[in-house]
């Protein structure tokens, strides 16, 4: 049985249960509060089949998390190796004046990278006339969430405070 279903199954119980206490049915009551033991019994064996579930994915997360590492170390390394073959080819090319040429099988040629024309400030950015600034405007969440907490949320119409989320702990 699926943790849902016995959640619906625990779920009508209870409501069984109500209902026999409104109706003053004693047997009845009994009955059911035998049933619901029962149920949160196998509720219970359903949680730590759960949480084993859980814990198996967490070690399967760890373990592809250690092999994206790996995996990304190698992918920066080709790249790396690639960037370093063509800067010595582009250099070699250059000492023997060979900028252009073909082979059998490849076109070789120094080029202008295309793209925007790089700029290289030779000065801070406040510096600058305002005209070649940008300015950027944030909210300050620290400073909004300590004066809420302070005040209680008195006179701040622009801000409130919001609720925690909860998460299950499986220890």
């Amino acid at each position: 049985m699926s943790m849902f279903e016995l959640t619906n199954d625990y779920k009508q119980l209870l409501m069984m249960l109500e209902d026999a206490e409104d109706a003053d049915d004693e047997t009845m009551q009994e009955v059911i509060k035998d049933t619901l033991e029962l149920l949160e019994g196998d509720i219970e064996v359903k949680a730590d089949q759960i949480a084993y579930i859980i814990r198996e994915l967490d070690a399967d997360e760890e373990m592809l998390k250690k092999e994206e590492q790996r995996l990304r170390t190698k992918r920066e390394s080709i790249v790396r190796n690639r960037q370093r073959l063509k800067e010595n080819l582009m250099e070699a090319m250059r000492l023997t004046g060979k900028e252009k040429f073909k082979t059998k099988l490849n076109s070789f040629g120094i080029r202008k990278a295309g793209g925007n024309i790089p700029v290289i400030l030779d000065c801070p950015p406040e510096k600058l006339p305002d005209r070649f600034q940008k300015i950027s405007i944030e909210a300050d969440i620290p400073a909004i969430r300590e004066h809420l907490s302070a005040s209680g949320g008195a006179d701040f119409t622009y801000a409130h405070l919001g609720e925690r989320s909860e998460y299950l702990s499986i220890r």
